[in-house]
């Protein structure tokens, strides 16, 4: 298509609305205002933007974006645009534009599968340890503008071994999805659950949108007892049995509990992160070799001066 820039009019399409559904190749073409109506609302800032640095193309660069358009069966295709000038004034600004757009809804959606696959487990399609650390960062950088704790949970099933050996990897795959389920059924919308071993999963527990004391003082108390008593419904969720194909599984949960200390200074920092999870992960293990099927919190390091 051909647009003009100082109207936004289309002076010429191709006549071929198939990227939308419409076959009327006699209509006449459709006006900014009209074209706008059909961009999804979440893209028509940036459909916008886009419009406007058009006219500042210069000669060997071509503009491409991509947004959505709704189509005729009420579908939002992913539209890739790419513009170059094709007429300027005798002052040589740019005043009609060349178009030329192409649905690329099937790759958005491939982009889109392999950028997930990428940050979560195919099994249980929980975060992987990539996606963790991602959003662990992100809120530890809040805690310290908060100046609340994050705690963050590191479960490891007790028993799990003795599933696969008797009931073989599919049947301890089963569970493996039905843990990770009551595991998301204990916590809150914007905490996170992640899978990072073979039956080894990390949760970061958010202070945020929860009660909060009145006293300042009290804070770091408060969401100190959020983090444990989180573990605890943990706990409390893997005491019912595994029922797989029929046969019931005991399978208990090992919890290590550690807190990032918003008083540290390095608790922005890339590798605290990696660092809150390693504290986690040895307070399992201590709840481990005191008996299983229990909670062990670590012990409060001082914070760095």
């Amino acid at each position: 298509m051909i647009t003009d820039v100082r109207s936004g009019n289309v002076i010429f399409d191709s006549r071929d609305r198939d990227l939308l559904g419409h076959q009327n190749s006699e209509a006449e073409p459709l006006g900014p205002a009209q074209i706008e109506q059909l961009v999804h609302p979440d893209d028509r800032v940036l459909y916008r933007a886009h419009n406007a640095q058009a006219s500042m193309i210069r000669d060997e660069k071509i503009l491409k974006h991509r947004y959505r358009m709704l189509h005729a069966d009420g579908s939002w295709r992913w539209i890739q645009r790419e513009l170059v000038p094709f007429r300027r004034d005798k002052s040589g600004s740019v005043i009609e534009i060349l178009g030329v757009l192409r649905d690329v809804t099937d790759e958005a959606a491939a982009e889109e599968q392999l950028s997930h696959d990428a940050l979560h487990d195919e099994l249980t399609e929980l975060p992987n340890r990539a996606l963790l650390l991602d959003r662990l960062k992100a809120a530890l950088s809040r805690s310290a503008r908060e100046q609340r704790q994050v705690a963050v949970l590191f479960c490891d099933l007790d028993g799990f071994k003795i599933v696969n050996d008797t009931g073989g990897h599919a049947v301890g795959d089963t569970l493996l999805v039905e843990a990770a389920e009551r595991l998301r059924h204990v916590l809150r919308e914007g905490d996170t659950v992640a899978r990072v071993g073979g039956d080894e999963f990390v949760l970061v527990v958010e202070p945020w949108h929860r009660s909060r004391p009145a006293e300042k003082t009290t804070n770091e108390v408060d969401d100190q007892k959020i983090g444990v008593e989180v573990a605890r419904r943990i706990v409390a969720a893997f005491a019912a049995p595994f029922i797989v194909a029929d046969v019931d599984y005991e399978v208990t949960v090992s919890v290590g509990v550690a807190f990032a200390d918003f008083r540290d200074r390095s608790v922005t920092d890339s590798s605290h992160a990696s660092k809150v999870i390693d504290d986690a992960d040895a307070a399992m293990y201590i709840a481990k070799n005191e008996g299983k099927n229990r909670i062990h919190v670590a012990e409060r390091k001082e914070a760095a001066a």
